[in-house]
């Protein structure tokens, strides 16, 4: 490896099969350094200590993994290891050994695995591989020898000392096929099965949260468990505005999508300036002034003070998030924004909340940059902190603003919706292939693979769209995708010209066109009902009177096929359940006929 031709023929040969990581003994590299290659492939290498060019070890790591190493090392010129941090919990430790050869003496050989015994213990993960060229034969097994022998051991035994003397095992000895000699820890990951792995963590886990438990004695008596979080929810809901929608009962994000949307389109038909923000805060612990705020009894606030909440059965995803969403409504009791924002037939809409998600609103750039100062300062005041790394800022003019020297100029037009649409078909490509095994499994019946595309597929196709003005043209995307995604189901290729109708016969999925219609009808009378507090009632209902509209054809709405179908009195036909159900077919199949 000492030419550089030799590592370009080392990465030509690694294009073949895949790989993470490889330990390489014999480099003869010189120097202990780290370099990124011209492949963005990263080679670590020690051979410091032998100045005559013999010997040196050396990881090369995939250029995937680069960003999850915390830790590179040599314990000597024979031995050397790296830590991968795989996750907020989990990190794994590589450590790679050079032996010395038969001829070398018994000093040589303990002082190596000294060595070896130094790199395993000098830090802690959860995981250890060992890995390298031991020089040694383990032989045939024999009623006499330890454990770490299986029955397919070949040759003669030659050493015995470096596998007793860590309690390592010879895996490749479990094989009948030959292998190259792999010397592993018993609690590695390559040696364990799905199985072992699954028991592996989950025991980790119970562990470390029963020490953690464990440590504090008042997490018994307190008098805060989650039954009482579930009693205080509608406490905490009648304490939120209409603005906020995350983790309330009778709320979602469509509500906000609806909003959002509605007013993007309002905003380009009419000529209104539009400028939003999309902030992105840090929660911390600040959430007992809120609770007192709320009028929360102090039994509750002062049990949160001093304990812990225990987390078990009975609690749910929004339960703590709950407490987050009181303490962010302190922030905006702070600010005055009464006479800000975009005017809503006599109300001002300047900001919409979801959990921690928040979007300021404004007609106008300089009042939004004096918002986000307002809110940023509001904000570290109850204890929390804006992300200003997530803040995105979009506008239907060529304006544009500067936030912590980034350049925030996102142009709001028909084109985002294009992108949106084309953004929710790829996602949706990526939830198909990951289920890829089932669907282009011959061996699976059609009606399993039917049964896991409308349930798994289908939603991640149609999340949202029901507040999507989608057109004739637009509506084609979906279709051309879902045809495709049936042919992979039945592994039919299309130069054998199947009909279209004769596959939906086959497959009996649920067309994605009639989901995202039977969805829009639901929402359209859903909206018409809601309470006029609302905004997403009220935006759908509002026409800007202080501007004018464009010359020339406006682009389609979202309530022009709605009112087609409805007529112009649909939110009077919507307050009858029953008459609002029985036009949804009609509605469905005049969207469906088209494919």
């Amino acid at each position: 490896m000492r030419t550089s031709e030799r590592l370009i023929q080392l990465e030509k040969e690694l294009e073949h099969i895949k790989w993470d990581i490889v330990g390489l003994c014999e480099t003869r590299l010189p120097g202990e350094k780290t370099t990124v290659l011209k492949s963005g492939h990263m080679l670590y290498q020690n051979n410091a200590a032998n100045p005559s060019g013999q010997g040196g070890v050396a990881f090369l790591i995939n250029k995937r993994l680069k960003h999850l190493i915390t830790e590179t090392k040599s314990v000597s010129d024979r031995v050397i290891y790296m830590v991968l941090k795989l996750n907020k919990r989990y990190s794994v430790q590589f450590i790679h050994g050079y032996a010395p050869t038969s001829q070398a003496d018994d000093e040589e050989m303990e002082t190596f695995l000294e060595d070896l015994s130094r790199a395993k213990c000098s830090c802690q993960t959860h995981f250890k591989i060992i890995s390298g060229d031991f020089n040694a034969k383990i032989g045939q097994k024999t009623t006499t020898d330890s454990d770490y022998v299986e029955k397919f051991g070949l040759g003669l035994v030659h050493g015995d000392r470096f596998p007793t003397a860590e309690g390592l095992e010879q895996r490749t000895t479990e094989y009948k096929k030959q292998l190259e000699k792999k010397l592993g820890s018993t609690n590695t990951l390559e040696n364990m099965n799905v199985d072992q792995l699954n028991t592996k963590i989950t025991t980790a886990i119970y562990t470390a949260v029963k020490k953690v438990c464990a440590k504090s004695r008042s997490l018994k008596d307190t008098r805060l468990r989650p039954e009482t979080l579930v009693r205080l929810t509608n406490k905490f809901d009648e304490y939120q505005p209409v603005e906020q929608a995350g983790f309330r009962r009778g709320c979602s994000t469509i509500d906000h999508l609806q909003t959002v949307r509605t007013l993007i389109e309002k905003s380009t038909e009419y000529n209104v300036p539009l400028y939003m923000a999309f902030v992105d805060s840090i929660e911390t612990w600040s959430f007992t002034q809120a609770m007192y705020d709320a009028r929360i009894g102090s039994r509750y606030t002062n049990d949160l003070r001093t304990a812990k909440i225990r987390i078990g059965r009975g609690v749910r995803q929004g339960d703590t998030k709950k407490l987050f969403t009181l303490a962010l409504e302190n922030v905006f009791k702070l600010l005055q924004w009464k006479t800000k924002g975009i005017n809503v037939d006599g109300s001002y809409l300047n900001h919409l909340r979801f959990a921690d998600d928040i979007v300021l609103i404004s007609g106008n750039l300089q009042e939004l940059s004096v918002m986000l100062n307002e809110l940023n300062d509001a904000l570290r005041k109850v204890g929390l902190k804006m992300n200003i790394s997530k803040t995105k800022i979009i506008g239907n003019t060529t304006e544009h603003i500067y936030i912590d020297g980034t350049r925030h100029s996102i142009r709001i037009g028909k084109e985002n919706q294009t992108a949106e649409l084309k953004r929710r078909i790829r996602l949706t490509w990526m939830a198909f292939g990951e289920m890829s095994y089932i669907f282009r499994n011959n061996d699976i019946p059609i009606n399993l693979k039917r049964k896991v595309f409308d349930t798994c597929i289908l939603p991640e196709a149609t999340y949202g769209l029901e507040t999507m003005a989608i057109t004739k043209k637009s509506a084609n995307q979906p279709r051309v995708m879902q045809r495709a995604m049936e042919r992979a189901m039945l592994n039919i290729s299309i130069r054998e010209r199947k009909r279209n109708g004769e596959i939906r016969q086959k497959t009996k999925v649920v067309d994605v066109i009639a989901r995202i219609a039977e969805s829009k009808w639901q929402w359209a009378g859903h909206v018409a009902r809601l309470d006029k507090s609302r905004w997403s009632y009220k935006i759908t209902y509002w026409r800007p009177r202080t501007t004018k509209r464009s010359v020339g054809r406006p682009q389609k709405r979202w309530l022009d096929d709605v009112k087609e179908h409805a007529g112009n009195r649909w939110f009077q036909i919507a307050q009858d359940r029953t008459v609002w159900r029985n036009l949804k077919e009609a509605y469905v199949q005049e969207w469906t006929k088209e494919g």
